[in-house]
């Protein structure tokens, strides 16, 4: 993780709501994952996926300053249970303290978008899974771009 997700991941990880509303990974660390969740990962758990990554530039220049699209999908077996690790992880991510991860200081955090809720009711043999999706706008100092 570089940037705007690893910031994510520690604002969420950090945050006492969060951490005690989902379950534990196989190492025992609060269940966030990005891009790719273990087969059978207990719920409830949270993925990040970075939309985009652009620099911001000036007539000087790379100005040192981010900005990623964060896309924050909570996943649950009840809707209720869902519907409230999303609003911890909204209430997460929009009161963040100070963040300084690794160099990469946080400027702003803005959420985007929720794009509801939906249901997988699986096969027969599965448990139905119920997903909450967000997008915010995370905009952090870097001393250069990731890329380089």
């Amino acid at each position: 993780m570089v940037g705007g997700a690893e910031i994510v991941w520690d604002l969420l990880k950090n945050d006492a709501d969060v951490a005690a509303a989902v379950s534990s990974d196989s190492d025992g660390n609060v269940a966030i994952y990005t891009d790719h969740v273990p087969q059978h990962a207990t719920l409830p758990f949270i993925v990040l996926f970075t939309i985009s990554h652009v620099p911001v530039e000036s007539q000087d220049g790379f100005s040192g300053v981010f900005i990623e699209r964060m896309q924050v999908d909570v996943y649950a077996d009840m809707p209720d249970t869902v519907r409230d690790v999303a609003q911890k992880v909204f209430m997460a991510l929009m009161h963040p303290p100070n963040q300084d991860v690794q160099g990469n200081e946080m400027q702003d955090i803005a959420y985007l978008d929720g794009q509801g809720f939906a249901v997988d009711d699986g096969d027969a043999d599965e448990v139905p899974l119920n997903r909450y999706s967000m997008d915010f706008r995370v905009s952090y100092n870097a001393s250069k771009p990731s890329f380089q």
